[in-house]
């Protein structure tokens, strides 16, 4: 399946670059998740990387909000903590081998959902905040 990625932009070139990257990296966990007899071992790498990946945005984002004194800071960085939370518990059941033959859709499904609610809603409010104070 492929996603739409000018649904995940922004309008700030930097974020949506990143934005694309991580599309390419669930969509790459997503492929291996398809395959029927999925072990937690083939895809840990691919979910270590995700998660990588979410943090170095988030640094950059977060860095990016101070730097303008980003009034709703707090409360986009209060969203980052929450994904970062739910995502060490995807790899939690992932680490102990508690996953089950949806847990592959379940975790993609949900690190897409995120990025979609995240763009629609604190991203947006971010790049709009941005170009207000450019003018």
């Amino acid at each position: 399946m492929d996603i739409d990625r000018t649904a995940f932009h922004t309008g700030i070139p930097v974020i949506d670059r990143q934005h694309d990257a991580y599309i390419d990296m669930v969509q790459r966990l997503m492929r291996r998740c398809e395959k029927k007899s999925l072990k937690p071992s083939q895809i840990h790498a691919e979910v270590k990387e995700v998660v990588r990946y979410a943090v170095e945005h988030f640094d950059d984002e977060e860095r990016l909000m101070r730097s303008i004194n980003y009034p709703a800071y707090k409360t986009h960085l209060e969203k980052h903590d929450q994904f970062r939370v739910r995502l060490d518990g995807f790899l939690h059941t992932l680490k102990h081998g508690g996953i089950d033959g949806d847990y592959g859709a379940v975790l993609t499904d949900w690190l897409i959902g995120w990025l979609e609610q995240q763009v629609k809603h604190d991203d947006a409010k971010l790049a709009a905040y941005l170009k207000s104070e450019r003018r």
